[in-house]
C-alpha cells in the first residue's frame, strides 16, 4: 500500500486476532497486538462479569505492546471484541497512552450480537479523526468462509478506496 497503515487490536479468545490477521494479510499493513500486562485466565460467568465490568466502568488496565510511533502512520485500523456494549479496556489504555488526531480510522469488532454501541463509544473516545468505515464480524468462527470472506473483502476494499 502507498499509505502507511497499522492495525492495532486486542483479542482475548482469538476471534479478533483471526480477523486482524486476515485484514493484515489483505492490506499488507503493520500489525500491533495489545495484551493485558497480567491477565488472569478467567472462564465462564466470572470472565464475562469481570471483563464486562472493566469495559462498562471505562477501566484503563496496564498493557503490553511493542513500542510504536503512531505519527508514522496515516491510517489506523482498530480491532476489538465487544464487551458490555463497549470496546475493550486494553484498547482504551492503548489509545489513552497513544492519542490520535486527524488520522484515517477504520474500526472492526468481533461480537455475538451488535457492535453499534461499541462503535459510537470508541469514536467518542478517540475524538476528531477521519472515520473511513466500520464492520462487525459476528461469531467469526461460526460463520461460513464465503460469508466471512465477503465481509473482509468489503471492509478492505472500502479502506483502500478511501486512501
Amino acid at each position: 500500500m502507498e499509505e502507511n497503515v497499522i492495525l492495532v487490536y486486542f483479542s482475548l479468545d482469538g476471534a479478533t486476532e483471526y480477523i486482524a490477521q486476515k485484514i493484515s494479510d489483505k492490506l499488507k499493513c503493520d500489525l500491533l497486538k495489545v495484551t493485558y500486562k497480567s491477565a488472569r485466565p478467567l472462564k465462564g460467568f466470572l470472565k464475562y462479569f469481570i471483563y464486562g465490568f472493566q469495559a462498562s466502568t471505562k477501566r484503563k488496565p496496564q498493557i503490553n505492546y511493542r513500542p510504536v510511533n503512531l505519527s508514522n502512520y496515516d491510517t489506523i485500523i482498530i480491532g476489538s471484541p465487544v464487551w458490555a456494549s463497549s470496546f475493550t479496556p486494553p484498547i482504551r489504555s492503548f489509545f489513552y497512552l497513544n492519542p490520535v488526531k486527524d488520522k484515517n480510522i477504520s474500526l472492526f469488532f468481533t461480537c455475538g450480537l451488535s457492535a453499534e454501541s461499541a462503535v459510537k463509544k470508541l469514536k467518542i473516545f478517540l475524538g476528531y479523526n477521519n472515520y473511513i468505515t466500520e464492520e462487525s464480524f459476528k461469531a467469526p468462527f461460526d460463520n461460513n468462509d464465503e460469508y466471512l470472506q465477503q465481509k473482509l473483502d468489503n471492509f478492505t476494499k472500502t479502506i483502500t478506496s478511501k486512501l
